[in-house]
């Protein structure tokens, strides 16, 4: 009984997980559907729906315990929507946040404000969304210098530690080569591989 009450709950929870998602990427796609008919008045509202109905299916199915390459180009396309999702979520909510408030104070807002406060979410969506890829795609190094009290036991001991590899994310594999070579560079006595070190199911 136990055990069924654990995977009923497990089951109960991802229900409202997705029901909140749902949710959430049919508020996004609206406001995204209705900024893009400013733009563009003539757009196929069907084809966008597609569009975007695919994209927002792409993080749910990432989480899905499959294989195989055409699981992996979907898990990096969720993974890529889910920090583009997460920008559009946050700034429009933001916007429509300050609307509102502007409405309660009796403010006149412009219809044009629609546009340009649709304009900022996606300019700063993709402003941040690109540094996160290029800052994500970097190597960094830290250099720490540790006294011990007892230093003939560990005198010039050279440690590396590496940490966030998350191989299978994002084509994050390919950086290996270049990972091992700035740790060879560094002659290290001891290599210390910690946390996240693969992603998903690879």
């Amino acid at each position: 009984m136990e055990g069924f009450m654990g995977k009923f709950s497990i089951l109960i929870g991802f229900a409202i997980v997705v029901l909140l998602y749902s949710g959430a990427s049919y508020y996004v796609g609206l406001k995204l559907l209705r900024w893009l008919e400013q733009l563009f008045p003539t757009i196929n509202s069907f084809i966008f729906s597609l569009i975007y109905s695919f994209l927002a299916v792409t993080l749910i199915l990432s989480f899905l315990p499959f294989s195989g390459s055409l699981m992996h180009k979907i898990t990096w396309l969720g993974s890529h929507w889910m920090g583009v999702f997460l920008y559009l979520l946050l700034f429009f909510v933001i916007i429509d946040i300050v609307f509102l408030v502007l409405k309660l104070i009796h403010v006149d807002v412009p219809p044009t404000m629609n546009f340009f406060g649709g304009l900022t979410v996606i300019l700063l969506t993709v402003g941040l969304s690109s540094y996160g890829l290029y800052n994500g795609n970097q190597i960094n190094e830290v250099t720490y210098s540790v006294d011990l009290k007892d230093k003939a036991s560990a005198a010039g001991v050279k440690l590396v530690f590496i940490s966030d590899l998350h191989i299978g994310a994002v084509n994050s594999e390919k950086r290996l080569n270049d990972i091992v070579s700035k740790i060879n560079n560094l002659e290290p006595d001891i290599v210390c591989i910690v946390g996240d070190i693969f992603n998903d199911y690879y």
